[in-house]
This record gives structure tokens, C-alpha cells and sequence, in this order.
């Protein structure tokens, strides 16, 4: 880098030096002629239109400060299931009947307000009859945590899926759902 610039300089030398050389009406000059106010008169319309200009400016620039030191944020909510050690590894995949496991169902609030939440959690069998869903209802504020721990067993063999629904106040369509399956053997 250094050496770049010491190349630079050298050359700035030399054309410095070969420009005095030159008679003053041969050397490059770049003149530049502009209308003042004197060579025309200011109209009122042309008062007008820098003003509304210089305006547009200010405020384009303080909106332009304001959208970077105010980002959008995106308004959400996390739903995920932990295992019973409280990680994302050891889910209860493979269970015997009448065996007893949980999972910690997780929502965290993102909406910047007060939001009222229902979970509905379901352990649907690949064949035979639902079991009762179980629901929880509660009020998260922004950037709050909610969790509770699951406790459920299977009292026949085959394939099951625990299923969490996520509502949001009083609506139909889940917000966010999220599952595991399990394999339930005598």
C-alpha cells in the first residue's frame, strides 16, 4: 500500500513538473461560467418551488433518520417443545404402554402487547379413538416466556402424535402448531 502511494506521488511530481513547462494559455484549465442573481431577476414562483424543495429535503432526511434509528420489528410468536431435561434432544420417541412422559410445551410472546394465548395439546393414535384434548389458556406480554410441562402415557401399542396448537385470543385457524411422533410398544 505504501508502495502505491509513493508511485502516486511520483507522478504528481512529474506531471507538476512538465505542466510548468507549459505557457499559461496552453495548460488544461476548466472554467466554469454560472448565471448569478444579478444576470436575472428572481421570479415568486421560483421563491416557491426552492422553498417547497428545501422542505422536501428536511423532511425526507429526518424521516430517513428516524427509519434508522427506529427499524421495523417483526410482530411474532414462538411455539416449541422441549424434552423433560429442557433441551432439544431427548424427546419421548419410544415408549412402552402405560409408560409416563412429558414434554415442556414453550410460547414466547414477540407482539409488542398484551396477547391472550390458548394451547390446545392432543395425543392422536394412528388407529383408534382420540383421547381428550387438554387446553391451557393464558396472557403473555412482550418478550415474555410461557411454559408447562406435559405428562402423558398411552395405554395401547402403535404410533401416536402429541400435537400442540397455538391460538391466539379467539381465533379458529391455529397460529402455529408443532408435533412428535411416537412409537408406543407392549
Amino acid at each position: 500500500m505504501i508502495s502505491l502511494y509513493c508511485l502516486i506521488l511520483v507522478f504528481i511530481v512529474i506531471a507538476w513538473l512538465r505542466r510548468r513547462t507549459l505557457l499559461p494559455e496552453e495548460r488544461f484549465s476548466l472554467k466554469l461560467d454560472f448565471l448569478t442573481a444579478r444576470s436575472r431577476e428572481i421570479t415568486p414562483t421560483d421563491k416557491v418551488i426552492v422553498l417547497v424543495i428545501a422542505i422536501a429535503l428536511v423532511i425526507g432526511g429526518a424521516l430517513l433518520i428516524f427509519i434508522a434509528t427506529h427499524p421495523p420489528r417483526e410482530h411474532s410468536t414462538e411455539l416449541y417443545l422441549l424434552d423433560e431435561n429442557g433441551t432439544l434432544e431427548n424427546y419421548p420417541t419410544n415408549l412402552e404402554v402405560n409408560e409416563s412422559s412429558s414434554i415442556i410445551i414453550v410460547v414466547v410472546c414477540h407482539e409488542e402487547e398484551t396477547t391472550d394465548y390458548q394451547t390446545v395439546v392432543r395425543l392422536i393414535p394412528e388407529r383408534g379413538i382420540n383421547q381428550t384434548p387438554t387446553q391451557y389458556s393464558f396472557s403473555l406480554t412482550d418478550d415474555k416466556e410461557w411454559r408447562q410441562v406435559f405428562n402423558f402415557s398411552a395405554n395401547e401399542s402403535g404410533t401416536y402424535k402429541l400435537e400442540v396448537e397455538l391460538f391466539k385470543t379467539d381465533d379458529i385457524i391455529p397460529y402455529a402448531t408443532t408435533h412428535v411422533w411416537i412409537d408406543v410398544r407392549n
